[in-house]
């Protein structure tokens, strides 16, 4: 929804919200020694997914989708930070598609730095969705998205203008705008930018909070505040 507070009738939904400290940046010094901490390799651009390792997310498609990529530009790492059943699966289909050194599996991590920081492009290929808070994170954390197009994905972003929207379990059209974005520095820096913008505006703590408690005060019947 692109409203921080929606109400019709005696239904309001409320939206989640980013922390404050989710929109600050590591200084430069600090994220490299924390990409290197964790095993991303000098130089290298990380395409990354954070999430549960779970069906639903389909990392799979993710991995099938980039084996040419792989190929294509050296530099490219995956980055999944998250964990979940789907983990050993997961490495195996990498053993199986070649590239399974140019694969991180982080587990979790803590989310105080923003964990987004870590990732030069953004990608959450779920096949279902209602409002990733992961899509928020990454929103306020200035990264290049590409999202499918499931749940409540569309009412977060908007198609060429704050990410990439493909269609769900679509390894062609997941590839593509990859591509387009790994080309285009200027549409990264584009939508990275108008997606942190939106972030701030409807989806950081003081608008989601203050229509909340605005929300709460309207109830109590005679409230003049």
């Amino acid at each position: 929804m692109d409203e921080t507070l929606r109400s019709t009738g005696k239904v309001a939904v409320h939206s989640n919200f980013v922390e404050t400290s989710g929109f600050i940046a590591p200084a430069s010094a600090d994220l490299l020694t924390w990409r290197g901490d964790i095993g991303i390799a000098p130089g290298a651009t990380t395409l990354g997914v954070v999430a549960r390792l779970d069906p639903v997310k389909a990392h799979g498609v993710l991995l099938q989708a980039v084996q040419p990529l792989m190929k294509e530009r050296n530099s490219l790492q995956i980055v999944f930070v998250g964990d979940g059943p789907e983990l050993w699966r997961l490495k195996q289909q990498c053993r199986d598609l070649g590239f399974a050194d140019r694969v991180l599996f982080t587990g979790s991590l803590p989310r105080h730095p923003n964990p987004h920081f870590l990732l030069d492009i953004e990608i959450l290929p779920s096949l279902s969705e209602g409002q990733p808070n992961a899509l928020l994170e990454a929103m306020a954390a200035a990264r290049p998205i590409i999202a499918t197009l499931v749940g409540g994905v569309p009412d977060l972003l908007e198609h060429e203008a704050t990410a990439l929207l493909v269609p769900p379990n679509d390894q062609a059209s997941l590839r593509a705008a990859i591509r387009r974005f790994l080309s285009d520095e200027q549409l990264r820096r584009r939508c990275a930018s108008a997606a942190r913008q939106v972030a701030m505006d409807r989806y950081s703590e003081g608008p989601v909070v203050g229509g909340i408690s605005s929300w709460y005060s309207d109830l109590v019947p005679g409230n003049t505040e």
